[in-house]
């Protein structure tokens, strides 16, 4: 995710109807400690500074990003079970955020086994999150200002399209 402007940059403006403007932090402060925390590349550094930005910031907007960002990271190093935890954190702090959402089912609906104990319990919290980004891809994204319309659009068409895949890979896995 891009990083957040400085505080008091503008909002999302006429180029992202009916979507939330980009997180900013609050203060100076607030902000320079979001960015010590961007400069870890570790996945467990980046995770110990998530964590600790979020108990010092308990009503931050930057929390969400950071832990959407500590998805990513632990998803490109194939650590998908940690994926899904940075992910649960970010759905805590904004259960209607699309992408979370999306990444959660999708990992979960792949990584699912018939032989896992829990397994009816994480197709089910995946059908949940991939409907809940269907639900919410128009409303709950995080849209920088000034993103050109045709950027928001594709983002939106390729939520859902992760979350229908989704959705039919639970169906699938069900039906055996």
């Amino acid at each position: 995710p891009a990083a957040p402007a400085a505080p008091a940059a503008a909002q999302a403006g006429p180029n992202a109807p009916n979507a939330k403007g980009a997180p900013q932090p609050k203060t100076q402060e607030e902000y320079k400690a979001y960015q010590a925390v961007i400069t870890k590349t570790d996945p467990a550094q980046f995770e110990a500074a998530t964590d600790d930005f979020a108990q010092k910031y308990p009503n931050s907007d930057l929390r969400v990003v950071l832990y959407k960002q500590l998805l990513n990271m632990y998803r490109s190093a194939g650590q998908t079970d940690k994926s899904i935890a940075a992910g649960r954190k970010a759905l805590a702090i904004d259960p209607t955020d699309p992408v979370p959402n999306v990444m959660v089912a999708f990992a979960l609906a792949q990584s699912t086994h018939d032989t896992d104990l829990d397994r009816d319990d994480r197709l089910n919290e995946a059908t949940a999150d991939a409907q809940r980004a269907i639900d919410n891809v128009d409303t709950g994204m995080a849209i920088p200002p000034n993103t050109p319309p045709e950027r928001v659009v594709d983002a939106k068409r390729g939520i859902q399209a992760m979350a229908y895949e989704t959705l039919g890979t639970i169906a699938m896995t069900q039906a055996v």
